[in-house]
């Protein structure tokens, strides 16, 4: 069963799933009956499938197309990420600097500070 009801037929999780099932009876009775038709159907079917996984499944196919982009999509974001790694890594070195020149200045100020106080306690 492909999962296709047909007319009042219901469907089931595993139809839905894409599983494929068989009905030995039907099938049985269909080779009892008419073993060679089977034999075209199966081998028509065959074919069929066979030309569709090879049509995916070759170059310039979803398979291979899907591929191609995943594998550029993987690259564009390696470059991606690359890129912010570089970015970050200058600002991380523009924040050391700043927070460098920001204690320097907090160490003058409190020098100004120190000074001043004393010049201050010096005072009549």
């Amino acid at each position: 069963s492909t999962g296709a009801t047909t007319g009042t037929g219901t469907v089931s999780q595993s139809a839905l799933a894409g599983d494929l099932t068989l009905d030995s009876t039907a099938l049985t009775s269909a080779l009892t009956s008419n073993a060679s038709g089977v034999h075209t159907m199966l081998q028509s079917w065959s074919i069929s499938f066979s030309n569709i996984v090879n049509n995916e499944a070759a170059p310039g196919g979803t398979i291979s197309t899907r591929i191609q982009d995943d594998t550029s999509q993987s690259s564009q974001l390696t470059t991606q990420i690359a890129n912010l790694t570089a970015a970050n890594q200058v600002k991380q070195q523009e924040l050391v600097q700043e927070f460098a020149q920001m204690e320097a200045a907090l160490s003058q100020n409190q020098s100004t500070s120190s000074w001043l106080n004393s010049q201050l306690a010096q005072l009549p």
